[in-house]
């Protein structure tokens, strides 16, 4: 052990980095499963030890010839060095073991996304874990537009109108759609009834996301103030 208090958290750092990295990126290429935190930090660990022992084998077997290729580099420790280390010579090492510690940390980074590269190589796109509300009235709306939506509830009636301001829960139950004016509701086998809400004040509706059965979308430019019944 390192009698080195910085250095200890460099290194727990540089251990845990390449794993944590891995699985950041890992999880916008596949669903993420409902699992216990003993399994994700069980995964994290395994990756980061693959990626620091394989970084370590490399800087071993590279750093005595690039010491002796880059005169810059000829105050980097060897391992025996490091583990022997004391705090008078981690003193009088400190560019060398910065230079080392670097090393180590660029050389795990680039084997953790290495591994994610090939392991991913035949995946497409990458996974969105944005609701389907959120994606048809926020990330495609085009810029001047307005979600215009027909709204059908599971006891068939319909809500027309346009959407205000809704929740983006992934969870339908937490879900909820605010429309505005222009409002209209359609009771089952009925017409559509529109409301003059310059008369009676009504503004907005609030309808639960777990009562919603389908919603028909378009987008009309914000200056509209008719939605086609």
């Amino acid at each position: 052990m390192i009698p080195s208090s910085w250095l200890t958290v460099f290194g727990f750092f540089a251990f845990a980095a390449p794993g944590v990295m891995y699985d950041l990126l890992a999880a916008q290429k596949r669903a993420v499963r409902r699992e216990s935190t003993l399994r994700e930090v069980s995964r994290v660990v395994l990756v980061s030890t693959s990626c620091t022992a394989l970084s370590a084998l490399v800087v071993l077997i590279a750093g005595p010839p690039l010491t002796a290729w880059l005169p810059s580099c000829a105050g980097i420790p060897t391992a025996g060095e490091l583990i022997l280390a004391d705090r008078n010579f981690l003193a009088g090492h400190t560019i060398g073991v910065s230079l080392g510690g670097f090393l180590f940390l660029a050389v795990s980074i680039g084997v953790a996304l290495g591994a994610y590269l090939f392991n991913f190589r035949k995946v497409g796109s990458k996974l969105s874990y944005d609701s389907q509300w959120t994606l048809a009235f926020r990330r495609r709306l085009p810029a001047g537009y307005d979600s215009a939506v027909r709204v059908k509830l599971k006891n068939e009636t319909v809500w027309f109108g346009v959407v205000r301001d809704f929740s983006v829960d992934l969870e339908l139950a937490d879900r909820e759609l605010t429309l505005r004016p222009p409002l209209a509701f359609q009771k089952p086998g009925g017409e559509p009834s529109w409301i003059d809400h310059t008369r009676n004040g009504w503004g907005q509706v609030v309808i639960h996301g777990e009562e919603v059965e389908s919603i028909l979308v378009r987008y009309q430019r914000t200056s509209d103030e008719i939605i086609d019944r």
